[in-house]
């Protein structure tokens, strides 16, 4: 009997060192992935900066920096965040930067979603009713808003997300990813 209970308790280990080790590899991945998201962030918000030319896709303004279109830059100065903002989201994209997910700044219902690393969104649900959210889009024109509301919505709640009561939302996944945690914003 004893030697059965000791070769479950050397099985029970060893499958606990492997998930402490699994957990170890797939938190130094996330670590790693949200530091190169905040790099390549890095580098679009210089490179939009620097971009001059204004043009129009989808009726949108936006500008080219390399081989992606940014519709503008979100700025959250109480997480220290200046991020570029795609004009689409597309797969992969959001490894670089938050998206435009529907709408525009121009008819006040702009949805934007982010990848919930530390350098991308991860800090949104810190932010407290009335701290300020810019967005400064291709043409250089910043609209201010202001956190109103904070709410966690189901991942396949798409059209709460676009209900168009809100002239900016920001979202991101919630660490389980099952749900989407999701920010208002009403204009100054």
């Amino acid at each position: 009997m004893k030697k059965k209970s000791i070769k479950v308790c050397d099985a029970l280990s060893l499958v606990g060192i492997f998930s402490l080790f699994l957990s170890i590899l797939l938190t130094a991945n996330n670590l790693f992935a949200s530091a190169d998201a905040g790099r390549k962030a890095a580098v679009a918000a210089e490179g939009f900066a620097k971009v001059g030319e204004v043009s129009f896709e989808n009726g949108n303004t936006v500008k080219n920096v390399g081989n992606h279109s940014y519709a503008g830059v979100i700025v959250i100065p109480s997480l220290d965040l200046y991020l570029p903002v795609m004009s689409d989201i597309k797969t992969g994209d959001l490894k670089t930067a938050p998206c435009r997910y529907f709408g525009d700044v121009r008819t006040e219902n702009l949805v934007i979603a982010g990848h919930n690393y530390r350098t991308h969104f991860g800090k949104l649900k810190n932010l407290k009713p009335n701290d300020e959210v810019f967005f400064i889009d291709a043409a250089n024109i910043k609209t201010e808003y202001f956190v109103s509301d904070k709410e966690v919505l189901p991942s396949n709640a798409v059209e709460e997300m676009k209900n168009g009561k809100y002239p900016l939302t920001l979202f991101t996944c919630t660490i389980s990813g099952r749900e989407r945690y999701t920010l208002r914003c009403k204009m100054k």
